[in-house]
């Protein structure tokens, strides 16, 4: 009997280790993304280079190198982008341009779990993170 007590209390010990164990495991491992970066006009100019299922090669910015290509469509003045980012779990960056004053960047999670809106600057654009329902696509 002695020993059926102390095999379960073995058991229930090894088990909480054992959970309290994949618990830490789960917090290191959960993806740490910055609350904004930035894209510069050269290297969204860049993007528009690659054909569909080409994966991006960018030294300057971590955020897009390494991403596949899912949509490069242009028509006239109006371009259309879509990636697979490598660098985001489950995320996609989409580039819509309607002419040389309408530029507008966000990335989309499918898991929900980061949303980025972007904002004009000077030299590209600056992608801030945010809610779901704070992206606007036109």
């Amino acid at each position: 009997m002695k020993k059926i007590i102390r095999l379960t209390v073995l058991l229930l010990a090894f088990i909480g280790l054992s959970n309290s164990t994949f618990a830490q495991t789960s917090k290191t491992k959960s993806p740490k993304y910055p609350k904004s970066f930035t894209i510069d006009n050269a290297s969204l100019d860049q993007l528009f280079a690659y054909k569909v299922n080409d994966v991006t090669k960018s030294k300057t910015n971590k955020y897009l190198n390494g991403s596949t290509v899912l949509i490069n469509a242009s028509y006239l003045e109006n371009k259309q982008l879509k990636l697979k980012l490598s660098y985001f779990t489950n995320a996609e960056l989409y580039v819509q341009i309607n002419g040389k004053d309408s530029k507008i960047l966000y990335i989309l999670s499918s898991d929900n779990s980061v949303f980025y809106n972007s904002k004009t600057t000077d030299k590209g654009f600056t992608l801030t993170q945010c809610l779901k329902d704070d992206i606007i696509s036109e």
